[in-house]
């Protein structure tokens, strides 16, 4: 809601909130979003409806633009920033908790056990 009433907001997003073959529900949506505000920097909440009109996502999005949060303007950017923290940490649990259920299953490859530390250094990096 936060990102399609302020779409400045996406600036603050570095890099992908999750890791991309993450199965989150919204995942993909989210992931458009900011592709589509990074592409656009100056776009408008009434642009993002305007570009979803007649797609799936459609009501959706004007649901996002017209609801209402309890965020005081002043804290928009801390709130936007924690909650893409979370959806960080949960992608990150789904594909460590992923990689080492196979690793209890069938073992990993050299490849997969190098994923798996890469994603536990980084959500050790989220915390520090």
């Amino acid at each position: 809601m936060l990102l399609i009433q302020h779409p400045h907001l996406a600036s603050l997003v570095k890099e992908p909130p999750l890791p991309p073959n993450n199965l989150l529900p919204g995942y993909l949506f989210l992931v458009q979003l900011l592709d589509i505000i990074n592409k656009n920097p100056h776009i408008t909440t009434g642009a993002l409806i305007e570009y979803w009109r007649g797609q799936k996502e459609e009501e959706f999005v004007a649901k996002l633009a017209q609801g209402e949060h309890m965020v005081p303007e002043g804290g928009l950017e801390n709130e936007f920033l924690g909650t893409m923290r979370q959806l960080t940490v949960l992608g990150l649990d789904e594909e460590i908790n992923r990689l080492l259920a196979k690793a209890a299953q069938e073992g990993l490859s050299e490849a997969e056990k190098l994923e798996l530390s890469g994603w536990i250094t980084k959500k050790k990096s989220l915390y520090n």
